[in-house]
């Protein structure tokens, strides 16, 4: 089911936005063709993409979190302009 839902999420990302500019909104792209390569590899081979996600989540999950975190603020100030500059 993840790897259905990750490919899912990349392809609605990549047809609906495939902006390939420097900006910020490349950092969506990027996030869409990682998610389906993400997929990708949990449907073609689960097994090794599984414990290869497992030991890069076990190592650095605090410091994953935090820089999703301030992605997502980020973007958020990015799409509806909360802190003008």
């Amino acid at each position: 089911m993840a790897a259905f839902a990750a490919i899912l999420i990349g392809l609605l990302n990549i047809l609906f936005h495939n902006i390939w500019e420097l900006s910020w909104k490349f950092i969506i792209t990027i996030l869409g063709w990682t998610s389906l390569f993400i997929g990708l590899g949990l449907f073609v081979f689960p097994e090794p993409t599984t414990r290869k996600l497992t030991v890069l989540n076990l190592k650095f999950v605090q410091t994953i979190y935090v820089l999703l975190f301030l992605l997502g603020i980020f973007l958020l100030n990015m799409g509806y302009e909360l802190v003008l500059h």
